[in-house]
């Protein structure tokens, strides 16, 4: 459990420090940020007033769920509790159970002593059950929603659009509800009130704490942490009683961790070939990922147009020298960004192996600035004369993962994982253990593997099937590049 320890740690360290300044917010407990389509305006009475559909920068928001709601998988799961899926609100026999679930948990917050009163507003319109002829009255929308079953040709997607709501309060106080504090604070002690008395032993934070069954899932329907139903006998072979004699995560940690992991993938996380790769710091600053070709060991300033102040690069050492400095003003960054908290860089590579199970791949802890340390030690020993095809000049240089690929594989299977959207290709799982040994190589400071330098080293070695293009033409370009980054794998080996 150490990587969800430090999930907490995340959380609880912000890495919240400056959060006003982030594009991508940490989300609180008891909430979940989710794309919403549609807009209910109500009056305070609950009489409906227009609709109308969000634009794309605010469709996502931040909304009251509970663990139940956040793992569903059935079309008759959970409910979250005020915003919710179209299906869930419209009153009609195919949604019975839906709709009474949704209706029964809302009416119980309603009767919190401290719910705002504009919950109640909500509560009384869809008791009408005037919701789907109020959207399809509305001229600017489109409804795609069909009542009867059989006329769902592909056209009913909005079954599952999400769906907000606003209040116009008479004391002007915001309109939107997810918006509202007093909506939130109201939220907040409900769910706490709602957790189950019962206690277990957690096993991240160490103590008793209220135990939970159902964990948020991370990507579509991939969870980290499930378990099968007790229809399923055969799931725990003989070794445990049951789920939690395996492990007992409480609601807290749960969410906390979940919350965190969306957020650090979002804000510095990246994707590729079927894996999502994320390193963050405890210290609060933010950590790319080796993988990431925008951002390599210079992070940001990598980006930037070309630097004449910057000295040229013509000997091993004066590159060594320049990697060094970069190391460390990168260093003094993590240093000083909080002293107060452990410097500890965590690096995570996550895998769906199916479309509701997701597995850690790799994980590793890196004190310090170890991190730091390891990259400098990665660019110093993978480095090689490259043609800069930008300046026209050649200079040294380290190979990004991706270049790599292309001279252990070639550019037609590089090119052919790129293009597999569905992660499934053979090229494509290649691709996935090629960049899973180059990171696991510059993290855990060890040497490339010998196949894939030989990989490389023997493909340069046949110079004329550096073909590229429609025509298939040789390419001296591509073949000179490839020859470069096998001669600095060879030097780093």
């Amino acid at each position: 459990m150490g990587w969800m320890q430090k999930l907490c740690e995340a959380y609880d360290a912000g890495i919240v420090c400056g959060q006003s300044k982030e594009s991508v917010m940490l989300v609180p407990l008891g909430f979940v940020r989710k794309k919403v389509k549609y807009h209910v305006v109500l009056s305070q009475d609950g009489q409906f007033i227009s609709a109308d559909e969000l634009m794309d920068e605010t469709q996502f928001q931040e909304i009251p769920s509970t663990p139940q709601a956040e793992s569903r998988t059935g079309d008759n799961g959970a409910p979250f509790p005020l915003v919710e899926q179209l299906k869930y609100l419209v009153y009609e026999d195919k949604n019975l159970i839906r709709f009474g679930r949704y209706m029964e948990q809302l009416s119980a917050w309603c009767e919190q002593s401290d719910a705002p009163v504009c919950l109640r507003a909500v509560y009384t319109y869809l008791d009408r059950h005037t919701l789907l002829a109020d959207l399809e009255s509305q001229p600017n929308l489109k409804l795609k929603y069909y009542k009867n079953a059989e006329k769902r040709d592909g056209l009913g997607e909005d079954t599952k659009a999400m769906v907000c709501f606003s209040v116009q309060m008479q004391d002007g106080s915001n309109d939107d509800l997810w918006l509202r504090e007093d909506v939130r604070q109201s939220w907040g002690s409900f769910l706490s009130d709602k957790m189950p008395g019962a206690r277990e032993f957690c096993y991240v934070e160490g103590i008793m704490l209220p135990f939970v069954e159902n964990h948020p899932k991370v990507q579509g329907n991939a969870k980290l942490i499930s378990a099968k139903d007790s229809e399923f006998p055969f799931q725990y072979k003989g070794r445990f009683i049951d789920d939690r004699s395996a492990a007992s995560v409480s609601f807290d940690a749960s969410v906390r961790a979940h919350n965190a992991l969306a957020w650090l993938i979002a804000r510095q996380g990246i994707q590729k070939y079927g894996m999502t790769w994320v390193v963050w710091n405890t210290n609060g600053a933010v950590i790319k990922v080796p993988l990431d070709e925008k951002n390599g060991f210079w992070g940001e300033e990598e980006d930037e147009e070309e630097d004449t102040s910057r000295p040229v690069i013509n000997t091993f050492a004066s590159y060594a020298k320049e990697v060094n400095s970069a190391a460390s003003g990168y260093g003094g960054k993590l240093r000083d960004y909080n002293p107060e908290r452990i410097n500890c860089t965590v690096i995570l590579g996550l895998e769906a192996a199916t479309d509701g199970r997701m597995s850690v791949t790799y994980y590793q802890e890196c004190p310090g600035n170890g991190y730091v340390e390891r990259l400098e030690n990665w660019y110093k020993d993978c480095c090689w004369w490259q043609y800069n095809r930008k300046k026209k000049i050649k200079e040294i240089g380290t190979p990004t993962p991706d270049s790599i690929a292309v001279a252990v594989m070639g550019i037609d299977a590089v090119n052919a994982a790129k293009k597999d959207k569905k992660c499934e290709k053979s090229h494509t799982k290649l691709m996935r253990k090629l960049q899973a040994k180059i990171l696991s190589c510059i993290v855990d400071k060890r040497p490339l593997p010998l196949d894939v330098i030989r990989s490389a080293f023997y493909r340069v070695c046949n110079p004329l099937a550096f073909v590229s293009g429609k025509e298939r033409q040789w390419s001296r370009s591509s073949w000179e590049d490839s020859l470069d980054i096998a001669c600095a794998m060879i030097y780093c080996f």
